[in-house]
């Protein structure tokens, strides 16, 4: 693979879990992919930020992130077995999911002004702090790099 290939992946590299919000909407029965928010604190998710009070009791359940389908499925049934009510409002988790209110505070997650779903998932790893200097030191080396004369491949 030419340097400069393996510099871009090096770059672009991102962890997904694509199913984690699929999985949420069909276990909890709603009528939208529900937003990273639900898990994490930014609606763009990301490694280290699933930190919402929803998302604590689902590992408390079991749940083992980075794209286990089968931990989530297992730890929202438990959530649902234990009829946990993140936010105290007297509505369980799964059934404030169903309605399409975010466990995490009843925040509508599919009306009009709701935020999207994710299309790829919301898992990712942070970007490498090195991946620029692999990146530069790739192409440097590329552009340095001293090509044989054609008479000389042969």
């Amino acid at each position: 693979m030419p340097p400069f290939f393996a510099a871009a992946l090096a770059l672009g590299t991102a962890w997904a879990s694509p199913s984690y919000p699929a999985v949420l909407q069909d276990t909890a029965g709603m009528s939208c992919t529900p937003s990273c928010i639900v898990c994490h604190a930014t609606a763009a998710g990301g490694a280290g930020t699933a930190s919402q009070p929803f998302v604590g009791a689902l590992f408390a359940r079991g749940l083992v992130g980075g794209g286990a389908d089968e931990t989530l499925v297992s730890a929202l049934g438990q959530l649902d077995a234990d009829a946990v009510d993140t936010d105290g409002d007297g509505q369980t988790d799964l059934d404030a999911l169903a309605a399409g209110a975010d466990p995490n505070g009843g925040a509508d997650l599919c009306g009009a002004g709701a935020l999207t779903g994710p299309t790829y998932g919301c898992l990712q790893a942070a970007p490498s702090p090195t991946a620029p200097v692999l990146a530069l030191g790739a192409l440097l080396l590329t552009l340095t790099r001293r090509r044989r004369p054609l008479s000389a491949r042969r």
